[in-house]
Formats: structure tokens, sequence, C-alpha cells
């Protein structure tokens, strides 16, 4: 759906999780892209594909980088000038990362900027708001570095010799289930999560009003927000990580949660829900589908007390606040 979505009308900021070519290359594995599909394209150069949409148009691109275990979100801190004017939204950049040697969607010549996080790095609006994404892309179980280097050897053939591509598809996919076996499931796990919230933690709700039930304390201060995409909290030790990425401080105030991959059980673990403890828990999903039948039971039972809300292209959830 991304070619329709990008073609619908002009994205300002579109944020990507970085992965280096090889490994974008075991994604479209994973998802079974052929080497002739189209969309295979995507998985060699997403910013040559995405800017080559017909339709509005994308400003620039953000890579966020995968997060490593020292990684964390800065701390929150009172902004020292609350009256400054709102000013356009400024990207806390850094450098590329290492392993991204011979990658087109970074040396190739691109239409629009292409920029990188730094790690741990947000997008801030000046006094008001920030933006902080969390990749969480990681192999399961690592790859060593004998597989990394058979894998970049093959990405190269793949990246030089258009013509050879089904082919070089193949010896990948050999090394691949050799590293990991044939029956792993969902060996390499990545998504992007992101926070959005304001900078101030003094900052209060004053008044609200919504469409659904929400669980906000009067005054409080839980009204930021958390998005999970398809992210996979299906093991403590994952939600661990993100705990730690983002600090109390942010999960706390991340009243408003949409939960990971539609509700779907193979995405969460008992528990999520009381670790998040979000005031309204939106589920992006349509129950009336028999496959894959999303969301799952268990799941909204997890976060039943947390006011599940379910979001369609029919039913929306709307929520007017004024904070101060």
């Amino acid at each position: 759906g991304v070619v329709q979505l990008v073609g619908t009308g002009r994205i300002g900021t579109l944020l990507l999780p970085y992965l280096p070519l090889w490994q974008r290359l075991l994604v479209a594995l994973e998802e079974g892209i052929a080497a002739g599909d189209p969309l295979f394209e995507f998985f060699i150069d997403p910013v040559a594909f995405l800017t080559g949409i017909d339709g509005g148009g994308i400003g620039q691109i953000v890579f966020v980088p995968a997060a490593g275990p020292d990684d964390a979100a800065p701390p929150l801190e009172i902004d020292p000038e609350p009256d400054r004017p709102i000013e356009g939204a400024k990207i806390e950049e850094g450098k590329p990362p290492e392993d991204h040697r011979d990658d087109l969607t970074i040396s190739g010549a691109s239409p629009v900027p292409v920029r990188f996080i730094r790690p741990g790095g947000r997008i801030v609006i000046p006094s008001w708001w920030e933006f902080v994404p969390y990749n969480d892309a990681r192999m399961q179980p690592y790859a060593d570095l004998g597989f990394v280097s058979r894998a970049k050897r093959v990405a190269d053939i793949l990246v030089g010799s258009p013509h050879r591509r089904a082919d070089a598809l193949k010896a990948l996919k050999k090394i691949y289930d050799r590293a990991f076996g044939r029956s792993a499931r969902r060996r390499n796990v990545i998504s992007l999560f992101l926070y959005s919230g304001a900078i101030d933690p003094s900052l209060r709700l004053r008044q609200f009003a919504a469409t659904h039930p929400i669980s906000w304390n009067s005054a409080g201060n839980d009204f930021a927000q958390m998005y999970t995409g398809d992210g996979y909290l299906h093991r403590p030790a994952r939600l661990d990580a993100l705990l730690r990425f983002y600090g109390n401080d942010r999960i706390d105030r991340a009243g408003v949660v949409q939960i990971m991959h539609h509700g779907a059980r193979s995405n969460w673990h008992a528990g999520v829900a009381a670790a998040l403890s979000p005031a309204v828990s939106i589920f992006s999903s349509d129950p009336g589908t028999k496959q894959p039948a999303h969301p799952h039971a268990e799941v909204i039972r997890d976060f039943w007390s947390n006011c599940p809300v379910q979001v369609d292209t029919v039913g929306p959830f709307r929520v007017t606040m004024l904070v101060g």
C-alpha cells in the first residue's frame, strides 16, 4: 500500500528505519518479494523508489538508525522560553551508520534531501513538541561476521548486475537458510516506533472532548501519543528495550497508544498493557475479516481496562485537547 499512500498527497517528512542493503534484501526474502517484482526496487534503493512515485511528492526523507543497547532518548527538560514563537521542526541530525558501503540510498543522487537522525535523536518543534522515533531492528539471532560478509558480497551482485538478480537472490536465500534454518519464523524483525508529545513536562491537560471514553485524570500530563506500527513486543526483552530507550517519563506521558500490528497476538505478550498503561488503546483493524482476524481476543483482554477503541475506514477516533 505504500505506493498508493505516497501518491495521495504531499508528504513533508517521511521517516524510515535504516537498514544496510544486505539486511533490506533479507526483509525482501521474508516478504516473498521476487527479484523481478517492481517493489523489489524499494529494497535496493528506497529513496529512488519512493521519490519516483507519481503524486504529491516528498519534501525530505529522514532515516532512523537502529538503536544500540546504550542509546536512549534525551531526558525531558522544561523549556526556558515557554513564550517563544512556534517554529518549524528541526531534526537532530547525525552521521550515516558505518555499515553503509556502496548503499545507493546514501551514495546515489536524490531529488530530495536525505538525512539521518542521530542515535536517540528527535524531530523538535522548539518550545513545544517533539517526535522521537525508535528503530528496533535486530537480527534474531544475531548474525555473525561470516554471515554478514557473505550476504554483503551477494548484495553487491544484486546491485551491480541487475541481470543476475534472480540467481543472486537464490544464493542469498541459501546463505540465510543455512545460518538461521529454513523453519525459522520472523528471523529478521524490524519496526519503527514513534513517540509524539509536548517538550515541557509541566504542561497539563486542562479540558478535552473525545469520541470515545478515555481514562485521563483531570489536570494530567499523559496526553502524548505512541505509534507502534507493526512493532514486535512479543518478548519481555523487546519490551524492556523500548522502555529503556524512551524512559519512564515519556512512557508515563504516552496516554494514547496505537496497539501493535492491529492487535495481533504474534506482536504481543501478556503484560504489555500493564507496562504501557495507556489512557486509551487504539486498535487499527477490521475485526470482520476472517483472515487474519485482527484484533485477537487475548490482546483486547490485556488492554480491556485501558479503554480500547476500534478504528477503521468507517469509525474514527477523535480527541480535542486544551493544554497549558
